[in-house]
Parts: C-alpha cells; structure tokens; sequence
C-alpha cells in the first residue's frame, strides 16, 4: 500500500514541478480545484464510493501545500454565492 502511496505522490510531485499552475486550476466539468478531485473521484473497481484511502488524502495534501491559499479562496466562493442567493430571495 505505501508503495502506490510513494508512486502516486511522486507522480504530483512531477506534474507540479513541471506546470506549478496546474494545482490552482479548476477542472473544466467538475469546477473542482485538483486537491478537491484527488478525494472525490473513484475508480470504478473501488470497494466502495465512500471509501477514502490514504493515497488519496496524501496526494490531496500534496497539493494542497503547493497553494494553500485555495481553501480560502473556496470558502469564500461559497459564501459570496450564498449572500447573492439570499440577496435574490429577498427581493
């Protein structure tokens, strides 16, 4: 297990070095952030959708550390459009 672990942060490792923007941008189905993918998608042959592994939280903190500021950033995107809903609501 710790080998795909090793493997798979390598492979992060490797894309970040090569394309450091890549961690602050949005999937263009999804909208998610990169780290925000790394726990929310599954392969097909996993035991089970709400099964997160240790690979999967090591490579979303991977990339969480190359932008940290992208927590932020989200949280506050979810707050300014829940203002905007309820600005809408009460007109």
């Amino acid at each position: 297990m710790l080998d795909s672990v090793n493997l798979n942060t390598s492979i992060v490792d490797t894309l970040v070095e090569v394309f450091p923007g890549s961690v602050s941008m949005r999937d263009g189905v999804t909208y998610l952030y990169p780290f925000m993918l790394a726990v929310a998608s599954k392969p097909s042959d996993s035991p089970s959708d709400d099964d997160i592994t240790l690979r999967d939280l090591e490579v979303c903190f991977k990339l969480l550390k190359n932008d940290p500021d992208l927590v932020n950033r989200q949280k506050n995107e979810v707050l300014m459009k829940q203002r905007r809903k309820q600005k809408r609501q009460r007109i």
